[in-house]
């Protein structure tokens, strides 16, 4: 567990675009833009990386614990140990392409990073050291405030353990089996073989989900709910497939599909795929909400975030400009459009990215 070893660290969230520009040494340093510059060549840094070299510069070489990062570059989310680290590794190579380093980040094991400069005085937001006697206050203060978060977590685990006792965790899809409304063997088998695909699919995509059969009374628990009719008259194939919500039965999604009877094998592949691209779950974790991808009225990430009124920067909608960059706290997504240039590791493009799983975004 990293510490920090400044009570009087404000911990507040770095908006870049009202940090002032400041020195590094030789380097001069433009948040806003994110850039630095050096005997007027300037290059650009990722806006993360920017975030971090503004937490660290602002401390005034005073180590900043990997909590201090998280809160003020990440906004408290849960990111792992390597998102940190990468943003470190980008800093210490920027400083290595000087031939004299402008600066230098060391990492205090257990504890946090100290960046070093000659010119680290002149970076924005002071802190001002506290005082011995308040600093001993805070620590206590800090210390009943610990213990009572700690106490108060136990008891809430405990009643909630007692409260859930014997009910199962929730389930995110379940897949009913398929009516199937004929009399050919073969259909039959095709309406048996389209859930078990789907189940396939949608594991593949990394989204829980059970065939109805699998947990008892699955679907009432279920987020969303995949039911099917297959017809068959022995010349034509129809599967009518629908997603509900799970717990209201209302309808979020359906689509019907038409093959001729000798040409309808590869309905379950089709089926299945499509399926998993309607019920992806995209979660804006800044905003605290979460909404059901649908591929079929959304061409982005964007698209949805707009209609459940997530604020976004964005300028493009083709990947051309990068203001939508974001953090991809979990989950993957594709591109289409493909961008010109790939986001950062750790990142994503939201104006032109869609989900191939659950996802969750910094938004």
């Amino acid at each position: 567990m990293f510490e920090s070893t400044d009570d009087a660290m404000p911990v507040q969230g770095i908006d870049l675009a009202q940090e002032p520009d400041f020195d590094l040494g030789s380097l001069r340093v433009r948040p806003a833009t994110c850039e630095v510059e050096r005997d007027s060549v300037s290059q650009t840094v990722q806006r993360r990386v920017m975030q971090v070299l503004v937490a660290l510069a602002q401390a005034r070489g005073s180590v900043v614990s990997q909590d201090d990062l998280v809160a003020r570059c990440w906004r408290g989310l849960s990111v792992t140990d390597d998102a940190i680290f990468r943003c470190i590794s980008k800093l210490r190579k920027l400083a290595a392409d000087y031939p004299d380093a402008p600066f230098a980040i060391e990492t205090i094991p257990g504890v946090g990073y100290r960046l070093t400069s000659s010119g680290v005085a002149a970076a924005p937001g002071p802190v001002a050291p506290a005082a011995p006697g308040n600093r001993r206050r805070s620590v206590r203060r800090l210390g009943v405030v610990a213990l009572l978060a700690f106490v108060a977590s136990i008891a809430a685990a405990i009643w909630i353990g007692r409260t859930n006792l014997g009910e199962p965790p929730p389930v995110r899809v379940t897949v009913a089996p398929f009516e199937a409304l004929t009399s050919s063997e073969n259909a039959r088998a095709l309406a048996r073989s389209i859930p078990n695909q789907i189940v396939n699919q949608l594991g593949d995509s990394q989204v829980e989900a059970v065939l109805a059969g699998d947990k008892d009374g699955a679907g009432a628990r279920s987020g969303l709910l995949v039911t099917g009719i297959l017809h068959d008259d022995g010349r034509n194939t129809n599967v009518d497939v629908r997603i509900e919500d799970g717990p209201t039965h209302a309808a979020l999604w359906s689509a019907q599909y038409k093959r001729a009877s000798d040409q309808a094998s590869d309905l379950p592949l089709e089926v299945a795929a499509r399926v998993a691209d309607e019920a992806n779950m995209v979660t804006f974790a800044r905003s605290g909400i979460a909404a059901h991808w649908k591929a079929s009225a959304y061409r982005s990430i964007l698209e949805l975030a707009e209609a459940c009124d997530v604020p976004v920067r964005w300028s493009c909608r083709t990947g051309v400009c990068h203001n939508c960059e974001s953090g991809l706290v979990s989950g993957a997504v594709a591109y289409g459009p493909e961008p010109l240039e790939k986001p950062a590791d750790g990142n994503l493009l939201v104006c032109c990215s869609q989900p191939t799983g659950d996802v969750v975004i910094d938004l």
